[in-house]
């Protein structure tokens, strides 16, 4: 995994992260970016412009930056938790197509049996009888092997997951910091008032 390795454009803090995140916080200035990629150049796009500095007593633009960063934090909320979702569920659907093609491979034998019962009672337990059977098993066990999930895949999930999950954490705190800014910037207009 590459490292990449910038500057906080806000406070000038040097910033070290996988070059697979979509999100940044600052740790020094607490300043949130979009990290956005296109070809061999990254940018650093700021969520949200709530500086405490920048907010002054009864300046309707700042409450509206707030609310409009809000909103665009509960969006990506929204987006990352529905990704953690899709993730989850690639995890635990191995068992389940394991199961079905077992139960699929169960009742391709019961055909295979209620076939020569019925019709050919004369070959049951003969050598077609057995070549049916065994290329029922061999068909089967064959399905079952490209169904299965490798285990590289399994980690790959689980990894992403929980790199979602930090994601969805450094989210919610700029989320909780800014409500924070949003409920000090209504006490002041308050008092103001």
């Amino acid at each position: 995994m590459e490292i990449i390795k910038t500057n906080c454009p806000a406070c000038t803090v040097a910033l070290e992260f996988p070059s697979d995140f979509e999100h940044v916080i600052c740790s020094v200035c607490g300043a949130s970016y979009r990290v956005r990629k296109y070809k061999d150049t990254l940018s650093l796009a700021i969520i949200g412009k709530t500086d405490e500095a920048m907010l002054l007593p009864n300046d309707a633009s700042n409450l509206n930056a707030i609310e409009a960063s809000l909103a665009e934090l509960n969006e990506d909320i929204e987006k990352v938790t529905e990704e953690i979702e899709v993730l989850r569920a690639n995890e635990k659907v191995a068992p389940l197509q394991l199961g079905c093609s077992l139960f699929g491979t169960f009742g391709i034998l019961l055909l295979v049996f209620a076939a020569f019962v019925t019709l050919g009672k004369s070959y049951f337990g003969g050598w077609i009888f057995w070549i049916a059977v065994g290329a029922v098993l061999v068909i089967s066990v064959l399905r079952m092997r490209r169904k299965l999930m490798n285990r590289d895949k399994l980690e790959y999930y689980k990894s992403e997951r929980a790199r979602m999950g930090i994601v969805l954490e450094q989210l919610q705190s700029e989320k909780n910091r800014i409500e924070r800014l949003k409920a000090e910037f209504d006490s002041r207009e308050s008092e103001n008032s």
